[in-house]
């Protein structure tokens, strides 16, 4: 266990706050209840600002070059902020910058901050990241989600240095207010009509049947049943799916194993004679339910496995009424189907007052800045994002399963 002030003292900012850090999964754990408490009940409601997720993340996902340490702020005895930050290297003129854990199956890579001072917070657990890690040329936050105290702390400056901020991909919800007949009626007749079909065909299906678990009868085991199922289809064939993946396989054992001792974890199954055809890896958040990863099996697609639970959940969840939002986290194109609404994220960057961060990291920011208001620099530049877009999707057989006539999995 390695719990101490970064420098040996305390800051000094108006408020008792003091910080203390740990570099060792051991020395998160005196903090671990206290963090997913704050977590709980943060505005953002995203599982991946927990312990649970953050310490799954530093066991299995930090390269051997990298290394990490996590701050945590404290009034007293309460917890107010954690800042857990991964430090990179960034090529030689740059050094190194610090993160927070985000990747593509971490989505959002933010500082956790208790209301009521969150600028203080802020203030000192920047302090204390810059000052342990040995001067970084930048802070980066990946994917903060609107709402989050870090954009109020940020919105005109940074407390500490220059501030760049961009959109980071939007991510798709579903508000639980009113009946399902009335979120029914929202979407398209053809899609509510395929999705009515599907429905009766699946009820004249022998052995289909709907399976929730969550609290303690969510037991982790449940990932082998989804790790299959993803398998399965083309994500499978193209080798993207996790099992493929030993290092992402050990990620999500360690993810599932925290949030079901929290009684967090939630597994969602449409299964025919007990094999499952379509599953949910879910967290249920304080008054959100997060759905993380979602599988269907490609086989049963007559059925519309995926559509079919998705649809149940959303009933569930508007008559139970024991959260405020099903949560998808990211944005994809069958969730124009079911006309989610979506909430904005952002990208942040902070730089230290220093010249080295000034000379590699606030100058080509501004340079790539004034570039947008160049109307010739912005069609050229969007031109190669979709002529490279294009290469990609080609490359990779359109990056997903063949359309469905419903629009959605």
């Amino acid at each position: 266990m390695s719990d101490r002030s970064p420098d040996g003292r305390t800051p000094t900012l108006g408020t008792p706050l003091r910080v203390v850090s740990a570099s060792s999964l051991d020395g998160l754990l005196p903090h671990a209840a206290a963090w997913n408490a704050l977590c709980v009940e943060a505005p953002q409601r995203i599982p991946t600002l927990s312990h649970a997720w953050a310490s799954a993340w530093l066991e299995t996902r930090v390269e051997p070059q990298e290394t990490w340490r996590c701050h945590f702020a404290y009034e007293g005895d309460r917890l107010v902020g954690v800042l857990p930050v991964v430090r990179r290297a960034r090529g030689w003129l740059a050094g190194f910058e610090l993160a927070p854990p985000r990747d593509h199956h971490t989505r959002s890579g933010d500082v956790l901050l208790a209301p009521g001072h969150a600028r203080a917070t802020f203030t000192a657990l920047l302090d204390a990241a810059f000052r342990a890690d040995g001067h970084p040329y930048r802070l980066a936050l990946s994917g903060v989600r609107a709402g989050s105290p870090t954009l109020d702390v940020l919105a005109e400056r940074s407390p500490r240095g220059a501030l760049f901020r961009r959109p980071d991909e939007r991510g798709s919800y579903v508000p639980v207010v009113g009946t399902i007949e009335e979120f029914r009626a929202k979407l398209s007749d053809n899609f509510r009509r395929n999705v009515r079909k599907a429905g009766n065909r699946l009820e004249k299906t022998p052995g289909a049947v709907f399976v929730f678990e969550d609290g303690p009868n969510a037991k982790p085991e449940g990932l082998d049943a989804f790790l299959a199922v993803e398998g399965s289809g083309w994500k499978g064939q193209a080798g993207t799916a996790i099992e493929k993946d030993p290092g992402l396989v050990a990620f999500y054992r360690a993810l599932v194993r925290n949030l079901s001792a929290l009684g967090w974890l939630v597994w969602n199954r449409l299964e025919v004679d007990g094999k499952p055809i379509a599953v949910h890896v879910g967290v249920r958040l304080g008054r959100s339910l997060v759905l993380l990863k979602i599988a269907y099996d490609e086989a049963y697609a007559r059925l519309s496995p995926g559509n079919c639970l998705f649809d149940r959940v959303i009933e569930r969840e508007l008559a139970a009424k024991t959260v405020d939002e099903v949560n998808c986290l990211t944005d994809m194109p069958w969730h124009r189907s079911w006309e989610m609404p979506q909430a904005d994220f952002h990208d942040l960057w902070v730089y230290p007052r220093r010249p080295g961060a000034l000379l590699v990291g606030v100058l080509p920011q501004r340079a790539k800045a004034a570039a947008k208001r160049v109307p010739f620099l912005v069609k050229l530049a969007e031109k190669r994002k979709a002529a490279k877009a294009a290469a990609a999707a080609a490359a990779s057989g359109a990056a997903g399963p063949p359309a469905k006539a419903t629009g959605a999995p």
